[in-house]
């Protein structure tokens, strides 16, 4: 069930970021996932982050991406 949940929330973030250019699409994509972030949702945040590095990766939001996943890991290891 948690998965399917995980899906459908991934699903519903690309079809979102669908309409305009690369690079606006990238962007909001990693609107999204800042705010999987400020929900403390770390998991799904790593996930679309990597949707954009994947999808958009010549864009400045894939750049801003690698950064965020990066601070995740840092925070996820340096535990609770």
């Amino acid at each position: 069930m948690k998965t399917w949940k995980r899906t459908r929330i991934l699903a519903l973030a690309v079809l979102i970021a669908s309409c305009g250019t690369p690079e606006e699409k990238a962007e909001r994509l990693v609107e999204i996932a800042a705010f999987e972030e400020r929900q403390s949702n770390w998991e799904h945040a790593t996930e679309v982050y990597e949707v954009v590095v994947e999808d958009y990766p010549d864009t400045e939001a894939a750049a801003e991406a690698r950064r965020r996943i990066e601070a995740i890991r840092e925070l996820e290891a340096s535990g609770p």
